[in-house]
């Protein structure tokens, strides 16, 4: 794919993932735009710095080191991706996964709280 349609494939792309995003809670997420911007390619995406690419073959190394080159410091890098016919996939680094225990994001429960067993009340009786 060259040319035209490969930039309508790219912003059609982001847009599938903004719309994704403001499903998720981020409602002034959008497109920045500009085709190798340095602060990522979507906006208003909290602490995400989100580069989108949409290819059948894959580069991750590649695609990683870009994502990272280019995040800014206060941004923490997130690459999503996908092929034809399959569902959306990301990549981070996996302490800033682990760093989302304990939020909503994750389910809101840190792996070493048990949550009650369903008829037992809480330390806290609730």
């Amino acid at each position: 794919m060259a040319g035209a349609a490969s930039r309508r494939k790219g912003k059609t792309s982001e847009q599938e993932a903004v719309d994704i995003l403001k499903e998720a809670g981020y409602p002034r997420a959008k497109r920045s735009g500009v085709a190798g911007q340095v602060d990522g390619d979507l906006h208003h995406t909290g602490d995400w710095q989100i580069e989108v690419k949409r290819r059948e073959t894959l580069a991750l190394p590649a695609w990683w080191r870009q994502a990272t080159e280019t995040c800014a410091e206060d941004k923490t890098p997130l690459r999503v991706y996908r092929r034809s016919n399959e569902r959306w996939m990301a990549v981070l680094y996996l302490d800033d996964l682990l760093a989302l225990e304990g939020t909503p994001q994750m389910g809101g429960v840190a792996p070493d709280d048990d949550p009650p067993k369903p008829g037992v009340l809480a330390p806290n009786g609730e």
